[in-house]
């Protein structure tokens, strides 16, 4: 078995144990997904939320509740 990187290890809450259907870090349990992205995207996708010290699963919440701001590196023309 691999070790855990220190993101992947929760904090100790005393007095609050993870329980199936309760949510923790937000007001609603997360659901899986499915999108199709490309390897090279996954490989980014990973290597962003490791230099921030999170999953991937919890950068892309981020994103999408807003928490980070995406900026696009290159002009996109629109048609």
């Amino acid at each position: 078995m691999s070790k855990r990187k220190p993101y992947q290890i929760k904090a100790f809450q005393k007095g609050q144990q993870s329980r199936r259907g309760v949510p923790e870090l937000y007001d609603e349990l997360k659901k899986p997904v499915s999108y199709g992205i490309t390897q090279t995207a996954k490989q980014g996708i990973n290597s962003q939320a490791e230099s921030l010290a999170m999953s991937a699963s919890e950068f892309i919440e981020k994103i999408g509740r807003g928490d980070f701001n995406v900026i696009a590196s290159t002009s996109l023309a629109l048609t």
